[in-house]
């Protein structure tokens, strides 16, 4: 899916269509100050449907992995990816704002008649990113064979080392 990909809302979803294929990594420009490599793609859907009460949705679906950059070691770090979110398409911003009465897995967006499913995708796929990520505790490589571990064991054996230097 290269460009964007723009569908009516409201059509999408009360015909309860669907669209699925594959997304590179490198596509997704707002997602690379993330990134460690924009290596690799993703698998999507973006279905339409009705609620309950015949209210429009978009049903979207990711998976794949993306190679962040831990932030204790600076290396390469493979999270995978596995979203599901549901968007319930309102008709104008007044709308954003009932959300009591909903169910906390449905957000809503303003419907539009030419709506950028790949910017949902991208969308979706930021908000699920850690702020800070980091290997599990163990695997990180950071202070392996530095002084990174006898700072963790004596701290200031270190600054005193660090303060004869000078």
């Amino acid at each position: 899916m290269s460009g964007q990909l723009v569908i009516d809302g409201l059509e999408f979803a009360r015909n309860r269509k669907t669209l699925h294929g594959k997304i590179t990594v490198a596509s997704l420009g707002r997602l690379h100050d993330q990134l460690f490599s924009d290596e690799g793609e993703l698998e999507y859907t973006v279905r339409g449907e009705l609620d309950p009460d015949a209210n429009p949705m978009l049903h979207l679906a990711i998976r794949g992995t993306v190679q962040l950059r831990c932030q204790r070691c600076l290396g390469r770090f493979a999270l995978p990816l596995e979203l599901e979110s549901r968007l319930l398409l309102v008709q104008d911003e007044s709308e954003l704002g009932d959300m009591v009465e909903e169910p906390a897995e449905v957000d809503r967006i303003v419907v539009q008649p030419r709506l950028d499913a790949r910017a949902l995708l991208e969308d979706e796929i930021l908000l699920v990113l850690p702020i800070s990520p980091r290997h599990p505790e163990g695997e990180c490589q950071a202070g392996i064979g530095s002084s990174a571990s006898a700072a963790k064991d004596k701290p200031f054996a270190v600054l005193s080392a660090l303060k004869k230097r000078d």
